[in-house]
């Protein structure tokens, strides 16, 4: 075969698996995912009245163990965000948190080490959501 075959043989896969993962974006982000996106903050909001900032963080983790797939995993953090940012400040939440962003980047990897049926990568970027607000506090 020459070369040229065989490029065009390549950039023909690369183009199918090009469409195949756009339409799988697609899918999991489509116009659905914004309607999605507003459902969680909205009740990120109504929890966050009814708690303080340390209800939030446990219902986030809670939330997470419940989820049936990716895309509820990856609301998490969004849920996190917006209820920590609604919700009575929480003393509490702060306890473990370490003071400095250097050494909290390292806590939020260490303690979703032993968070059991979690994602760590999602455990973490919840965590940091809670890093956010109580470095926020130090300032």
């Amino acid at each position: 075969m020459s070369g040229f075959r065989i490029f065009l043989i390549v950039l023909a896969v690369c183009v199918a698996a090009g469409a195949g993962g756009g339409y799988l974006v697609w899918r999991t982000f489509g116009p659905g995912a914004v309607e999605d996106m507003r459902r969680v903050q909205n009740e990120a909001s109504e929890f966050a009245h009814a708690n303080d900032q340390s209800a939030c963080a446990r219902e986030a983790f809670r939330r997470l163990r419940a989820c049936g797939g990716f895309w509820c995993e990856l609301q998490q953090p969004a849920f996190t965000k917006e209820c920590l940012s609604n919700a009575e400040p929480a003393d509490e939440l702060c306890d473990e948190v370490p003071d400095s962003l250097i050494q909290g980047a390292l806590w939020t990897q260490t303690a979703c080490v032993d968070v059991d049926d979690v994602r760590p990568e999602i455990c973490t970027r919840i965590l940091r959501e809670v890093l956010t607000v109580c470095i926020a506090r130090d300032l």
